[in-house]
Formats: structure tokens, sequence, C-alpha cells
């Protein structure tokens, strides 16, 4: 991938990743009605922010890149520092990125395989095709791991 952008070549290695081995990731669609979205993987907390806060929105024509880059930064640097939830730090994240992609989760692959989020309980809803949607998604069986892992792969494009 010489010659590509870092964005766009560190951001086709996280969305390659396995999330059983880099577990803090993401969720992001463009901000079309019709939007392609991906999953983006990281080993730790820190180097999702750190890309989020130096990549992320940096193909962006109708944003300012340093006004943008210094939002970004800002809101990274509160969740990292605790200041900041991971819920409210996305929700501040799209009010920033607003017009070229939204981030529509944020966590970690514990959570998406568990957890409360909305957003995850869809996803493991439909991946075990559960009819009720009132009821809340369960919790995805060891046995069904792989296999969820390669529905998340393949989410969203």
């Amino acid at each position: 991938m010489k010659g590509v952008a870092p964005q766009i070549r560190l951001g086709n290695i996280a969305s390659n990743r396995d999330p059983r081995r880099a577990p803090w990731g993401y969720y992001c669609s463009d901000d079309q009605v019709f939007g392609v979205g991906l999953f983006l993987w990281f080993k730790t907390k820190e180097e999702l922010l750190r890309f989020l806060g130096e990549y992320e929105g940096s193909n962006s024509e109708q944003h300012d890149q340093t006004d943008l880059r210094a939002g970004l930064r800002k809101v990274t640097k509160q969740i990292g520092a605790g200041r900041l939830g991971l819920e409210k730090g996305r929700q501040h994240l799209n009010e920033l990125l607003k017009g070229y992609i939204q981030i529509e989760w944020l966590g970690t692959f514990d959570e998406m395989l568990a957890g409360k989020h909305l957003f995850c309980q869809q996803l493991r809803a439909d991946f075990l095709e559960v009819e009720d949607s009132a009821l809340p998604a369960p919790r995805i069986p060891e046995r069904s791991v792989k296999g969820f892992v390669d529905f998340l792969r393949n989410y969203g494009h």
C-alpha cells in the first residue's frame, strides 16, 4: 500500500483486525441515506483514541481540517482522561464529524458480545436471528463467536 495516505492505510489495517485480538473498536458509516459502514478495531483504548483524533475525517472536504483535528483531539483526550464517557464522547465526535461520517458505536468487543448498547443488541439479534425485537438479544455463545466476527467483518458493506 505504498503511496496510500496514512489514514487510509491505517484504516484498512484496523478494519481487517480480529476483534478477539484487538478488542477496542468503533463502527462508523458515511453520513448519507444509504451510507456504507465498517468496524475499525484496535489493541488498546489509547490506540483507538489516537486514531480518532489524528485521522478520522481527514478526507472530509467539508470540514476545516485544523478545526476538526483540534476538536477531535480535545474530545479524545477528555475520553482518555476519564472526563467524558464513551457514549457522550461518541455523541461529541459525531457533532464534529456531521456531514461526513457518523460513529454509531464505540466500545469493546465484549460489549458487542453481550452489552446493552442498542447498536450491539441489534447486531446480536440480526446475527442470532432473534424474532422478537422487544426482547434483549442474548449474549453470543462461545461456539458462535468466530461466526459473529465474520458477520461483523462484512456488516455495512
